[in-house]
């Protein structure tokens, strides 16, 4: 098709056809150029076949392109337009990707610093119980010792061997049984004020088991007392 400028609208473009011709048939393709913004558009690429009626075809098909239009500078603006506010809109969903991501992220750093203290709290609480539980122990052991020093000091355990019954007895053997339910006495109420109620009851049982079996039942078993 021969070249063809024309006036629309007060806007001059140029309109033309290129075409590659084999024997069989011919391929065309129209060009559409805006003068007056530079710009240009082309169709796509259309196979005719190589005879009269190819030609017309041809003819027919160029008019008809031609009169859709052409790639104007208020369309392209538009394109443009509508890309930039995609590339705003994509910005922001990335943003509030970024910013949700980060959230998610606070939180779950937070989450684990919860964790990580709470196991901690309770770590440090089992071994302040391990700890105590020694001070306990320690303290419980310390009382037998007392026990056993006050019950040697009355030398009881020196008159077993004469012992037969309660009949038979020196006059202060019952003071002298009572030395050990004496100095326990005495022990706990030093510790008053350095363990709980709980602990102390727990040290108390303990020394008072210990009594028992050490002395008093020996004893008991000695004179026929059940």
């Amino acid at each position: 098709m021969k070249p063809n400028s024309q006036m629309t609208l007060g806007v001059f473009f140029r309109q033309c056809v290129g075409i590659d011709i084999s024997k069989d048939k011919f391929t065309a393709c129209l060009y559409m150029f805006d003068r007056a913004a530079d710009v240009g558009c082309h169709t796509a690429s259309v196979d005719f076949a190589n005879t009269r009626q190819g030609f017309n075809q041809l003819v027919k098909w160029s008019r008809k392109e031609a009169q859709k239009g052409y790639a104007t500078t208020d369309s392209l603006q538009r394109v443009v337009n509508q890309l930039d506010s995609q590339v705003v809109v994509q910005k922001a969903e990335a943003a509030q990707k970024a910013e949700a991501d980060e959230q998610r992220m606070a939180a779950m750093n937070e989450g684990l610093n919860a964790v990580t203290t709470a196991s901690q709290s309770l770590q440090q609480a089992q071994d302040a119980s391990v700890r105590r539980q020694g001070q306990v122990a320690a303290a419980a052991q310390q009382g037998r010792r007392n026990v056993d020093q006050a019950m040697r000091a009355t030398h009881i355990k020196e008159h077993l061997d004469t012992l037969t019954s309660y009949k038979y007895v020196r006059p202060n053997f019952n003071l002298d049984l009572l030395a050990g339910h004496d100095a326990i006495e005495r022990y706990m109420s030093q510790l008053q004020g350095q363990f709980s109620a709980a602990e102390l009851a727990t040290i108390r049982k303990r020394l008072e088991d210990y009594y028992r079996s050490a002395w008093l039942d020996p004893l008991n078993r000695k004179l026929g007392v059940r």
